[in-house]
């Protein structure tokens, strides 16, 4: 998995994906750690900011929020607090969503972590467990935005003590308090996994009650799906983790409800003419681009593609193709994530793909024109071609008469998949090898890489006839 929230394309290992046949089978070990968009939850309609005042001046409770909201800058923000002789749990709240909304692209470690921070650090200690569900849920997306990992001495016991609270408040969240907390984890990479099985029963409920199902707005719906899969890939966390969450049961009925919501929604937009589409636009329930490799990606990670889903969604995302190209770096960057992700997503299902990829599809134009342009890292290049070399080899093995990539590109791709390789060989990995090479009587390859790009643990000639071993 990626580590940063922010649109970072998908982490795929070359070893990953064994062969393309089984890339269905394989899909687990591949993951997207994009920034889904998720938005804090209104806090309802505050009260204008007060004129200014001298720095004894207090301001009455109310009227605090507004101003927190409104500020300009930090100093600004710390100026407002230190006036106050306590603060109380919404304003805690709201300083740490304006600090995002004043800094998107993130605080320094070194303000987050220092001095003038330290107030704020204890009172968000101290009020999270008297804050409401949607505060809570605001600070935890809030922190994960600015990037405070579990890691950080300065915050220690924050995400802890946010997860028990949660687990006790999640049945009180709303969709997209449920959104944001589930985004919040997955993006810090925090092991949590009574919370996230309290989200669960609490998303499930909520996407089964038609009063509430909905203000599961597209987005809400994509990221919720993108984050109880990431969070059950077996390559997220450290070994013990993985063991722990092995351990937890597939929140099956919630993919299955997230799944027919999603088709409901596609296929209302579909259906709808101009006054209505644009109704369900302002209501939030159309997706874009974003939110159809998210759900995508989702379900195709978790081995639950259902053929009407994807169908819904190649029609869905064929007109917006155009925005690989859209003007901006940093909206092109997301746009070629989407795409590659969405590209991969069906390989990996190994479902449809005629609409979006064959025929008068501009598919492989726009995603060579996009990725041609020079003004991404080489990290975020490797991995976007990476991505698109899979759906390469997925388009060939089908025999699909789909437009492929050109020699050229589809060469840069296959160099971008081969980046990824393994920095020294396994003890269990020694073990087998040693193990074989006494049975067989010869000595193996190691860490074979096939023309089609794929790394193979282990080589051996048997009869003549070269036989491959996953050990990993």
């Amino acid at each position: 998995l990626a580590t940063a929230p922010r649109q970072q394309p998908a982490v795929l290992h070359s070893r990953a994906l064994a062969q393309p046949a089984a890339l269905r089978n394989r899909a687990l070990a591949t993951a997207v750690r994009q920034k889904p968009g998720p938005t804090p939850e209104k806090a309802g309609p505050s009260r204008p900011t007060p004129e200014k005042a001298g720095p004894s001046r207090k301001f009455h409770p109310k009227a605090v929020t507004g101003m927190l909201m409104q500020a300009k800058d930090l100093e600004a923000l710390l100026s407002i607090c230190d006036r106050q002789r306590a603060l109380e749990p919404i304003h805690v709240s709201a300083f740490w969503i304006s600090l995002c909304r004043l800094e998107p692209r993130g605080v320094a470690a070194s303000v987050l972590d220092g001095e003038a921070l330290r107030a704020l650090r204890l009172a968000t200690l101290n009020q999270l467990p008297h804050m409401n569900p949607w505060s809570l849920a605001n600070v935890c997306y809030a922190l994960a935005q600015l990037r405070v990992g579990a890691d950080r001495p300065a915050w220690d016991g924050i995400w802890e003590l946010a997860a028990q609270v949660l687990a006790e408040k999640a049945d009180e969240l709303a969709p997209q308090g449920i959104s944001n907390v589930a985004w919040a984890f997955v993006s810090q990479e925090l092991h949590a996994p009574a919370t996230f099985e309290r989200l669960a029963a609490s998303a499930l409920r909520r996407l089964e009650e038609p009063a509430s199902r909905d203000d599961f707005t597209a987005q809400a719906l994509a990221t919720v799906a993108w984050a109880f899969a990431s969070f059950h890939t077996p390559s997220h966390g450290t070994a013990a983790e993985r063991r722990e969450r092995s351990l937890l049961s597939f929140p099956a009925p919630l993919f299955d409800a997230l799944r027919d919501r999603a088709v409901a929604l596609l296929r209302e937009a579909e259906g709808a003419d101009a006054k209505r589409r644009e109704e369900l636009r302002e209501a939030a329930h159309v997706f874009n681009m974003q939110d159809l490799a998210q759900v995508a990606w989702a379900f195709a990670v978790v081995g639950r593609a259902d053929a009407s889903l994807f169908e819904l969604v190649e029609r869905a995302a064929l007109p917006q193709l155009d925005v690989a190209l859209q003007p901006g770096a940093r909206e092109r960057t997301g746009a070629r994530q989407n795409i590659s992700n969405l590209a991969w997503a069906f390989a990996a299902a190994d479902v449809g793909g005629d609409t979006l990829f064959g025929g008068a599809s501009p598919f492989v134009p726009r995603v060579v024109a996009s990725l041609a342009l020079d003004d991404e890292s080489a990290r975020e290049s490797q991995l976007h071609r990476s991505q698109l070399h899979v759906w390469n080899l997925w388009r060939e093995e089908r025999g699909a008469g789909w437009p492929g990539l050109p020699p050229e590109f589809a060469a840069d791709c296959l160099e971008s998949f081969g980046v990824d390789g393994p920095d020294r060989e396994s003890l269990f990995q020694a073990e087998v090898r040693q193990t074989l090479e006494a049975l067989l009587e010869a000595p193996l390859e190691e860490e074979v890489r096939t023309p089609q790009g794929m790394l193979l643990d282990l080589v051996a000639t048997v009869g003549g006839v070269k036989v491959s071993f996953e050990v990993d």
